[in-house]
C-alpha cells in the first residue's frame, strides 16, 4: 500500500543530455537520494557509467568534450565523458557555456563577495576576471559567442572577446533599475531586454474620500488589487550608437518573431477591452516602426521569406514581407469547419489545421497538419496542397505529427519521422514518411506505451532527443503500468534502455483498462478503469469517479504518487482499495452541467452492473470546472454515497460577472465560450444560468459533500464555495467546508497538500468504506482546525 511518507522521494528520471557524436548521453534521477538527485553519465558504444550524487544543472560543452554541472551547491566541475578526469572550479554561482570559433567556454558568476564574473577557455584551461563588482544581474551571450553582457551594479556592461575587461554599456539610471536582458540581435548588433518598470500601469483615478471610478468607456477595467505588479516592457539597445528604444506601450503585447534566417520582427497585440477584437501590428525590432495586420502573426519561415499565422481556427496565413501579400494558404485544404472536434464555443469551428514551422529549403513549401493527417502546402498558394500521409490518419483515427523542432528545414528526399497517436485504443508509437510522395506512412513501432504524442501535450511524453552529428536519438518511453525511462535507438524498431528506475514495482500498483459505455441516447463514450495490481474480480470493491473533459487519452500515462493540491491521486486511492474510473466527458452548449450529469451517471449505471463493484458505494470528485460539474451532479442524483468539489462555481450568474483577481481581467468569456460553454450572456439566455447554477437546487442534496475553496482563489471567488456551504449548512445537508490560509486556487504548501490529501482520503474511507469518521468531521481537531 502506498503511503505518503514516499511521495516526496519518488524517484523519476528527466533532463537527459546527448554529445553531438551520440557517444555519451546524461540524465538525472531527482529526489535519489531523498532531497537531492543524482546525474547518471554513461557511454552509449559500451559499458561505462558513472553516477554523481548531489550533482546539478547538467549540459555538455558544445563540441560534447566535457560534461559540465555544479557539485556541492558551488563546485563547477568539468568532467571527460569516458575517462573519468575532471576539473573542480571552487566557488561558482551562476554559470554559463557557449562556443566561440570553435572552442568551448564557460562564464560564472562568483559566489564570494566581491564577485567576480570570469570567463574561462575549456581548453586551455585559462581563466580570466572580466569584472569585480557588488550585485550582479542576468547575462546573455551573442550566437558566435564572441559578446557578453550583463547587468551588474545597476548598469548594462557590455564585453568583447579580446577586451582586458567589461566595460559599461549604458550607465546607471533609475529607468534601468531591475532591467533584464533577453538576448542579441541574431547579427549581433542589438540586444532586446526588458524594462519592468518602464511600463508600470498608472494608478488610476482616484475621487476624495479614496473611491474608485469605474467609466463605461473604460477599455480595460480597473485592476481589483490596490497595486498591480509592474508589467514588463520590451525595448532595445543599439549596440551601434547605445540608444535604448522602447518597444511597447501600456496595454500592448510584444512577442518576439524568431525561428527564422532573421529576427528583426516583432508581433504587438493591442487589447480592445471585454469583448472587443484586438488589433496586431508588426513592429521592427531595429526602428521601432509598426504596420497593421490583419493577423497575428507570430511566426517566421527559415529563410526569412514569410511570416506565418494562425486566426484561432485553424486557417493558416502567410504574409510575404517583399510585397506585404497575405494568403490563406489552407483554403484549398478539404477540411472542413468544425473538423477539430472541440465542443467548446470558442473553438467548435475550428478546422483543426496547424503548423510547427517545418519548411522546404528555401521557403518553398510549409508543412501543415489537420486533425490527424500532414500536408505540404505552398507559401504563395500556386501549387495545389498534398497529403503527405495520404488520409491514412484519418482512416484510421492517427494523429500523425513531425517530431523534429520548430523551425526545422526538410529536404524531399529526406525520411521524416513522424509521432502517432491512435485516438481509438491510445497506442502510441512512432511511422516514416517522404515528403516528395504521397503515400502511406511506413509503421516504424506502435504499442501500448507513452513515447511522445505532441499533438495530446498534456499527457506529459517527451520528444526524442537526436544527437546532432549522428543518427542516434534518446526516446524516453513510459505506461500507466511502468515509470518513464530512457532507450536509445536508430531506427525507432528497437530500442535500448538506458535507465531501469522502477519505484512502482516496490508497491501494489495499479493497471489500466480501457472501457466503453453507452449513453441514454444511443452514443459510445470512453474511460479508464484503474484496479490494483492484485486485483481479485470475485470481490466488491467501492469506486471513485473522477472526470474533467477528456480523460481516455491518459490511458498509457504514467502518474506518480503525489500529494493532493485540489485533485484526488489515482495510484494513493487504488493502491488504498478503491477502483479508479475516469469517464470522457463531452458537452453541448448551454448544457454543461446536464451533458455531464448524463454521461457520469451512465457510466456509474455501466460500472454498477460489473460484479467486483459495490454499486452503493461510489463516490465522485473534482475540480474548478470539475467541481462545478460535481456541484450540479449532486443538486440532479442521489446515486453517489460521496462527493467531494474543489473549487467549484454554484451560481453562473456570479460568476460571470467576476474577474480574474490576479489580473484584473473580466471572466465573461471563460463562461460565454469557454470551459463552461454557456454560449451567451446571461441576459440573453437567463434560464440557461439558472439552470447551471446548483445553489439553486441546494435543497435537492442528499449526497455527503466535501467542499473545499481557498480565500486567496483568484480564479472561482471563494464567494462561490461559501455560499453553496452556507446554504446546505441551512438545510441542514450533510457538508464540510476545507479552507487552507494563505492559499488560492491549488495548493502550493506541501504541508497543506499533505493535509487535504489525508482529509479526503478519510472522507470517502468512511462513506465508501464503513469507517469511522475522523474528529475533524465532527469537531474541532487537535491543529484547531
Amino acid at each position: 500500500m502506498l503511503d505518503t511518507g514516499v511521495f516526496d522521494r519518488w524517484p523519476e528520471v528527466q533532463s537527459p543530455a546527448i554529445t553531438p557524436d551520440g557517444r555519451y548521453m546524461c540524465y538525472t534521477i531527482y529526489r535519489q537520494p531523498a532531497g537531492s538527485q543524482t546525474l547518471v553519465i554513461r557511454s552509449l558504444r559500451d559499458s561505462w557509467e558513472k553516477a554523481l550524487p548531489g550533482a546539478a544543472m547538467a549540459a555538455f560543452t558544445p563540441s560534447g568534450g566535457y560534461l559540465v554541472f555544479l557539485q556541492g551547491g558551488d563546485s563547477l566541475c568539468l568532467l571527460q565523458p569516458g575517462a573519468g578526469q575532471a576539473k573542480f572550479i571552487d566557488r561558482v554561482g551562476s554559470f554559463w557555456q557557449f562556443d566561440n570559433r570553435g572552442r568551448s567556454w564557460l562564464a560564472w558568476y562568483s559566489a564570494t563577495a566581491p564577485i567576480q564574473l570570469v570567463i574561462y577557455d575549456i581548453d586551455k584551461g585559462r581563466p580570466q576576471t572580466i569584472w569585480t563588482g557588488k550585485t550582479a544581474g542576468n547575462l546573455v551571450v551573442d550566437t558566435a559567442g564572441a559578446q557578453l553582457a550583463f547587468t551588474a551594479d545597476g548598469k548594462v556592461w557590455y564585453y568583447h572577446h579580446g577586451m582586458p575587461h567589461a566595460r559599461p554599456l549604458l550607465a546607471a539610471d533609475s529607468a534601468l533599475a531591475g532591467i533584464t536582458l533577453v538576448n542579441f540581435s541574431m547579427d549581433g548588433k542589438r540586444i532586446l531586454c526588458l524594462l519592468p518598470a518602464g511600463n508600470v500601469v498608472k494608478p488610476w483615478p482616484q475621487a476624495p474620500g479614496r473611491v474608485q471610478i469605474w467609466r463605461y468607456t473604460d477599455a480595460v477595467l480597473p485592476p481589483c488589487k490596490e497595486k498591480e505588479a509592474p508589467v514588463p516592457c520590451f525595448a532595445v539597445i543599439s549596440l551601434k550608437d547605445l540608444q535604448l528604444t522602447r518597444l511597447q506601450e501600456a496595454g500592448e503585447e510584444l512577442w518576439p518573431i524568431t525561428g527564422g534566417a532573421t529576427d528583426k520582427w516583432g508581433l504587438i497585440i493591442r487589447k480592445q477591452g471585454s469583448g472587443a477584437v484586438s488589433r496586431y501590428y508588426l513592429i521592427s525590432l531595429v526602428t521601432g516602426r509598426r504596420k497593421e495586420v490583419d493577423f497575428p502573426f507570430a511566426g517566421i519561415s527559415p529563410a526569412g521569406r514569410f511570416l506565418v499565422s494562425d486566426d484561432g481556427l485553424g486557417n493558416i496565413h502567410t504574409y510575404e514581407l517583399a510585397t506585404g501579400i497575405t494568403r490563406d494558404v489552407t483554403a484549398d485544404i478539404s477540411v472542413p469547419a468544425g473538423d477539430a472536434g472541440y465542443d467548446q464555443p470558442a473553438l467548435a469551428a475550428h478546422r483543426g489545421l496547424g503548423s510547427w514551422g517545418h519548411w522546404l529549403p528555401g521557403d518553398t513549401g510549409i508543412l501543415l497538419y489537420d486533425r490527424y493527417d500532414n500536408w505540404l502546402a505552398d507559401p504563395l498558394r500556386q501549387k495545389a496542397p498534398i497529403n503527405l500521409t495520404n488520409g491514412y490518419g484519418r482512416r484510421h483515427h492517427i494523429t500523425f505529427r513531425l517530431i523534429a523542432p520548430m523551425g526545422t528545414v526538410v529536404r524531399l528526399q529526406d525520411t521524416l519521422i513522424l509521432d502517432a497517436f491512435n485516438n481509438d485504443n491510445k497506442d502510441n508509437g512512432f511511422y516514416c514518411i517522404r515528403p516528395d510522395s504521397a503515400r502511406d506512412p511506413l509503421p516504424l513501432t506502435m504499442g501500448p506505451y507513452l513515447y511522445y504524442a505532441k499533438e495530446h501535450f498534456y499527457l506529459g511524453g517527451e520528444a526524442p532527443l537526436k544527437a546532432r552529428n549522428a543518427g542516434i536519438y534518446i526516446v524516453r518511453r513510459c505506461s500507466a503500468t511502468a515509470s518513464p525511462n530512457y532507450f536509445m535507438t536508430q531506427n525507432f524498431k528497437r530500442f535500448r534502455p538506458l535507465s531501469t528506475v522502477y519505484p512502482e514495482r516496490s508497491y501494489n500498483w495499479l493497471q489500466s483498462q480501457l472501457m466503453a459505455f453507452t449513453l441514454p441516447d444511443g452514443r459510445k463514450e470512453q474511460g479508464i478503469l484503474y484496479t490494483p495490481q492484485d486485483f481479485d474480480p470475485h470481490k466488491k470493491y467501492p469506486v471513485l469517479l473522477h472526470y474533467y473533459e477528456i480523460m481516455a487519452d491518459r490511458l498509457h500515462r504514467y502518474q506518480p504518487p503525489a500529494f493532493s493540491a485540489g485533485d484526488i491521486n489515482i495510484p494513493y486511492f487504488v493502491s488504498r482499495g478503491y477502483l479508479v474510473f475516469t469517464p470522457d466527458l463531452h458537452f453541448t452548449t448551454g448544457a454543461a452541467g446536464s451533458s455531464a450529469c448524463i454521461t457520469v451517471i451512465a457510466a456509474a449505471g455501466y460500472l454498477s452492473r460489473l460484479p467486483y463493484v459495490r454499486a452503493d458505494k461510489m463516490g465522485i470528485t473534482s475540480r474548478s470546472f470539475g467541481g462545478f460539474l460535481t456541484n450540479y451532479i449532486v443538486t440532479h442524483s442521489n446515486l453517489f454515497a460521496a462527493a467531494c468539489s474543489d473549487a467549484g462555481i454554484v451560481n453562473m450568474a456570479g460568476g460571470w460577472g467576476t474577474y480574474e483577481l490576479n489580473t484584473g481581467m473580466p471572466l465573461q468569456e471563460l463562461y460565454e465560450r469557454s470551459y463552461y460553454r454557456m454560449g451567451a450572456p446571461p441576459w440573453q439566455q437567463p434560464d440557461l444560468y439558472l439552470e447551471n447554477s446548483p445553489l439553486f437546487m441546494a435543497d435537492k442534496v442528499t449526497t455527503p459533500l466535501l467542499l473545499v475553496h481557498n480565500k486567496l482563489d483568484a480564479v472561482v471567488p471563494v464567494d462561490q464555495g461559501i455560499a453553496f456551504f452556507t446554504a446546505l449548512h441551512r438545510l441542514g445537508k450533510p457538508a464540510w467546508l476545507l479552507q487552507y490560509e494563505g492559499e488560492a486556487h491549488n495548493l502550493l504548501q506541501p504541508d497543506n497538500q499533505l493535509d487535504l490529501t489525508i482529509r479526503i482520503n478519510q472522507f470517502f474511507d468512511h462513506f465508501l468504506k464503513d469507517a469511522a469518521a475522523p474528529d475533524w468531521m465532527h469537531e474541532v481537531d487537535a491543529s484547531g482546525k
